[in-house]
């Protein structure tokens, strides 16, 4: 299965690019930790695996409860709808 991994360096260089892709995507960007993004392209089942802020019931993010003041976050895996080179990008791009 071929995939491809965005670093945290691809998002701060192709934010724009990226925003849109993932919000096309059914992601909100605003609630992705700067974490690597891994897009696979298998055939039958294409996917977008990402780190997402664990959020409380009014959206804020969460801090661990054991007082560590680290920001909560959870791994999250959802269907790749809208490719990438929909967006302006390729996946040449990546992995810098």
């Amino acid at each position: 299965m071929k995939h491809i991994v965005i670093t945290p360096k691809d998002m701060e260089r192709l934010r724009p690019a990226l925003c849109a892709w993932a919000e096309a995507n059914g992601i909100d960007p605003k609630g992705v930790a700067v974490e690597p993004i891994t897009v696979c392209f298998a055939v039958d089942s294409p996917k977008i695996e990402y780190v997402a802020f664990v959020l409380d019931e009014e959206g804020r993010r969460q801090v661990d409860p054991h007082g560590t003041d680290r920001v909560l976050t959870a791994r999250h895996v959802t269907r790749l709808v809208s490719p990438l080179e929909a967006h302006g990008l390729d996946a040449g791009q990546f992995g810098s």
